[in-house]
């Protein structure tokens, strides 16, 4: 189970990969042995139907389809790059859409600073915070179970490793690291709180870390996606005073990003942490230049790898 894509992701992927073998079939085109104008064709069908903005996700399936087949990368160089830019010139203004706005640390901050210590919920949702913000995880790679306590390595130095099962960058295990921080602001502090309020029989190796615990009835189950954003935008409205119109979970990953790059950390490395090819582009649109970020000075780097 934990080597396949989240099931939101997976969904979307069985979808996109549908219409790519719908329009290679109607053109008697192989599917995993694409030419470059080929699947700028291909690209160009999905967008008549769709956002222009959703075609990253689009190719992101594709490029699945074709690891998936062992036909190795896309191929996708300047041209395929020149398709994209134009395409975007020509729906770019009918097709634009508000990206959901990214945390700054201090919001973090206010806001796990706000979970009351005595409620288990409270203290699991100020963990996740830490987690899904300082690793700049998607929000389906830490609800619905994906993250386990096997899966958590807390290191003597004041660090916690992870281990990540396959997403839709990465499709392999890979180690991960949050840096140790001072203070409140540490997550494997509030990983250890949460430890110490999750019964011994809901912290075995296969459990779910961010979990609805029933100690009465010695169940527990994941805390979903759903439930998770709820609670999120809850705490952008009563801690933070703001509208959550424009907040979502992956206002996390985007601010995990962007401190990142304030911090000066360098792109190749930001690229490792997250789980992004060395090619991707993505970063770009994670990049938050509005707001508190405009203004702020560089901070210390949050992640770290092992050589």
């Amino acid at each position: 189970m934990r080597l396949r894509l989240a099931g939101g992701s997976h969904r979307t992927y069985r979808g996109h990969q549908g219409q790519l073998l719908e329009f290679c079939a109607a053109f008697q085109l192989d599917p995993v042995s694409l030419t470059e104008a080929e699947l700028c064709l291909v690209g160009a069908y999905f967008a008549m139907g769709h956002s222009v903005n959703s075609l990253g996700s689009f190719m992101s399936a594709v490029q699945s389809f074709y690891l998936d087949a062992g036909a190795g990368e896309l191929p996708r160089s300047s041209k395929f790059a020149l398709f994209k830019r134009g395409l975007s010139r020509i729906f770019g203004a009918a097709d634009e859409v508000q990206p959901t706005r990214a945390l700054a640390w201090e919001e973090l901050t206010d806001m796990v600073c706000a979970a009351d210590q005595r409620v288990r919920a409270e203290v699991s949702f100020a963990a996740q915070l830490l987690v899904a913000f300082s690793l700049a995880l998607r929000t389906e790679d830490h609800t619905d179970g994906r993250l386990r306590w096997g899966d958590v390595y807390p290191q003597l130095d004041g660090s916690v490793e992870f281990l990540l099962p396959p997403g839709k960058s990465v499709r392999r295990f890979r180690r991960v690291a949050i840096a140790a921080r001072p203070g409140e602001g540490g997550a494997l502090l509030w990983l250890r709180r949460l430890a110490a309020a999750t019964p011994l029989w809901a912290r075995e190796s296969h459990m779910p870390v961010f979990a609805v615990v029933d100690e009465a009835a010695m169940k527990a189950r994941p805390l979903s996606r759903s439930e998770f954003v709820a609670q999120f935008k809850a705490a952008v409205e009563t801690v933070l005073g703001r509208s959550a119109v424009l907040y979502a979970g992956y206002s996390l990953r985007r601010g995990g990003v962007t401190e990142m790059l304030m911090a000066g950390v360098p792109v190749p490395m930001i690229k490792r942490h997250v789980g992004w090819v060395p090619t991707s582009e993505a970063i770009c649109g994670y990049y938050d230049h509005a707001g508190v970020f405009q203004m702020r000075v560089p901070t210390a780097a949050m992640g770290r790898r092992r050589v």
